[in-house]
């Protein structure tokens, strides 16, 4: 297993505009639809790389989604492609996959022996790419592969996407093993080569930190339990932008899930129980906001600026807010002492 696998190792194209299509797409194990009628489009231009950070909890379908891109998976209905059809894709895993009998430079090479990927190497490429990622003191050590570190086992299997004719490249949580200063260093060196080589990347991540590094477009999967799976895509620039207004509350891990518009608020009798169940989770989405991601992240944010005045939507009020799972920016409760859910305005 080299941690590359190609839709087509024949492709001869220059690189160019290419894009993922899902249309319809239902997938899922037994009776829970994971996806269902998943429908969506990604894709770079003609003259420029583009990195699509994919997020969202764990367990909600981001590593299946590329395994469905990358045809590990099928799906019970639907179709996947990508245009152009002879579009090679490169797959980089959270650890390096390396040869320990091979030298780094070898092991950056090793595809010209493969009987399949062999014809679309090219020697050329290797010395580009240890220049670009910056491998040149690497090699000159001599070193085995097991003595390198882990950013630098990374930035090996990164140029050893380069040279063969790929132009898709999907990460599996590139950074998951490497410490802060090292993943820096890797999320640039795999910027640069996404920019330069005019690709498209989909990267896994749970980090919001290497998303706003690199990414240039946010996938967020969300999921209400027992329900399919739902994207919210927008740019990098739009998820980090507050706008003024809460549009809706969600009441998540819920039976009924609530669902408010911009108008309402509400009370305990809403609850088939008549309280707010201990552990229940609300989201809320800013007005504008399509990623659940970045709207529970303003959330938080909010609820810290306002803690000291405890002013909300105009008036005076107790409020508190608190999580569950690990991560408050994910899964906070907003609710105030009498147990109303807000409509927060700033």
């Amino acid at each position: 297993m080299l941690g590359l696998m190609f839709v087509n190792s024949e492709a001869t194209h220059a690189m160019s505009e290419v894009t993922l299509k899902f249309s319809n797409v239902t997938y899922g194990f037994g009776e829970l639809n994971l996806f269902e009628g998943l429908t969506c489009t990604l894709g770079n231009t003609s003259d420029a790389g583009k990195v699509i950070a994919l997020m969202g909890p764990s367990g909600v379908g981001k590593t299946t989604f590329c395994d469905l891109a990358l045809g590990v998976r099928r799906p019970k209905n639907g179709s996947i492609s990508f245009a152009p059809q002879d579009s090679n894709v490169a797959v980089i895993p959270q650890r390096a996959v390396l040869f320990d009998e091979l030298s780094v430079k070898e092991n950056i090479a090793c595809l010209r022996h493969s009987k399949t990927l062999g014809p679309t190497f090219d020697k050329k490429r290797v010395e580009g790419a240890v220049v670009s990622l910056g491998l040149e003191d690497v090699i000159q050590r001599n070193t085995s592969t097991n003595s390198i570190s882990g950013g630098e086992a990374q930035r090996v299997m990164l140029a050893r996407t380069q040279t063969i004719n790929c132009n898709v490249l999907v990460l599996d949580e590139p950074c998951s093993f490497l410490d802060n200063r090292v993943k820096d260093s890797f999320l640039k060196a795999l910027r640069s080569t996404v920019d330069k080589s005019r690709l498209l990347a989909l990267m896994v991540t749970h980090v919001w930190s290497e998303a706003r590094q690199v990414a240039d477009e946010v996938i967020f999967f969300s999921q209400v339990p027992g329900k399919p799976v739902t994207l919210h895509c927008q740019s990098i620039i739009e998820s980090q932008q507050c706008p003024p207004t809460i549009d809706a509350l969600y009441g998540i891990h819920w039976p009924d899930c609530l669902v408010l518009d911009i108008t309402e608020t509400a009370v305990l009798a809403d609850f088939p129980c008549g309280m707010i169940p201990h552990g229940a989770c609300f989201i809320g989405f800013f007005q504008g906001a399509s990623s659940t991601y970045e709207s529970t992240h303003w959330l938080y944010d909010l609820w810290m600026s306002v803690r000291e005045s405890s002013v909300l939507s105009g008036r005076a009020s107790p409020f508190v807010a608190s999580s569950i799972g690990d991560n408050l920016n994910m899964s906070s409760v907003f609710y105030d002492a009498n147990g109303l859910l807000m409509k927060v305005s700033i």
